[in-house]
């Protein structure tokens, strides 16, 4: 018994030892799910690559000309249950398609960390029909052969944003997202950028994660949070990036692209706070006051979706544009869902 007990206690302390690299591994590993896998057929895996072969794969949705849209999201994160949908019949669809406000234009999607692909194909394919602009979803940077924060996306991006020649590029950055898509704005002369609750501090992220979803779990009596932070630090080593090349903030100083910030003083994550001190330039930055993480990476909030269009379409769009921004309801409010077709 004794040995089973001292054998048992070695067995603990390896663990305690090695738990900052399963933590960092954890980090790193890419997300269980297969991007060429169960999804709508109108959803199209293409392969980007740049001169030297350095490939990545996206998602880009097929036209569909002939069917009405139907697009819904129903989420409920902690309290809020908020139901958003974007439904066009075929003549509003034809009516739409004649304008085609961004016409020859291109909107990249860079999905938020650890985010399934799925949820974010919604948003893709009611931005095509909405803009006109051809859009590509970007996986989230765990979905990366090699992990880089995201990073590794920017140079294949690059060549296809030179190589499709369009009007203008948009660039619209969800979390960690935001990374590759600053990165890729930085090399585009005629870009865009939008960054939703961007992550600004990786550390403090991760930290911030740890503390929300694990702190009061049986097993964070054994993990402490100098492992969290060891992790941090073994993440940049395996990665070869280092604070400094993920630093948006300092990375946009002075930026002659034109931005814009969403950020929310509720959000423990990405905090809105950071850019208290930035020196803004051609940065316009918009604060919420209620919304978590999930919830501005999920746009929902109707002024958040309104003034992210407005952004993109630039032009003042008002909360009643239901053939612009869709429907948005409280989960619970009857009134609002009756005007949800079902």
């Amino acid at each position: 018994m004794k040995f089973v007990n001292g054998f048992t206690l070695v067995l603990f302390v390896l663990f305690l030892n090695g738990c900052a690299s399963y933590i960092a591994h954890e980090i790193m590993s890419p997300n269980k799910q297969n991007i060429a896998g169960n999804r709508s057929e109108s959803m199209i895996v293409e392969t980007l690559c740049d001169d030297t072969s350095r490939c990545i794969k996206a998602i880009s949705a097929a036209d569909n000309e002939t069917k009405e849209i139907s697009l819904t999201y129903n989420l409920k994160i902690n309290d809020n249950h908020q139901v958003w949908s974007y439904q066009q019949k075929d003549d509003d669809t034809q009516s739409l398609k004649s304008s085609k406000p961004l016409d020859n234009q291109l909107i990249f999607i860079f999905a938020p960390y650890k985010m399934p692909t799925e949820i974010m194909t919604i948003y893709q394919s009611w931005l095509k029909y909405m803009t006109g602009a051809e859009v590509l979803l970007i996986p989230s940077a765990d979905e990366s052969d090699s992990f880089a924060f995201g990073l590794d996306y920017v140079s294949p991006i690059v060549a296809e944003i030179k190589r499709r020649q369009a009007d203008k590029v948009h660039l619209i950055g969800f979390s960690m997202g935001a990374v590759a898509a600053q990165a890729i704005a930085a090399e585009t002369k005629n870009a865009q950028l939008y960054l939703i609750a961007p992550m600004t501090n990786f550390k403090h992220a991760t930290k911030a994660i740890w503390d929300r979803s694990y702190s009061k779990t049986y097993y964070s009596k054994f993990i402490s949070i100098d492992n969290v932070e060891d992790a941090v630090e073994i993440v940049f080593d395996k990665s070869k990036i280092s604070p400094a090349d993920i630093n948006i903030i300092n990375k946009m100083q002075g930026t002659n692209t034109p931005t814009y910030i969403y950020a929310s003083n509720q959000d423990r994550i990405a905090l809105a706070s950071d850019w208290n001190k930035a020196k803004l330039g051609n940065i316009t930055l918009k604060n919420y006051q209620q919304l978590n993480h999930l919830e501005m990476v999920s746009l929902l909030d109707q002024d958040l979706m309104v003034d992210f269009v407005s952004h993109l379409l630039a032009r003042q769009v008002s909360k009643d544009e239901t053939k612009t921004i869709g429907i948005l309801c409280q989960g619970e409010d009857e009134a609002c869902l009756s005007q949800i077709e079902e």
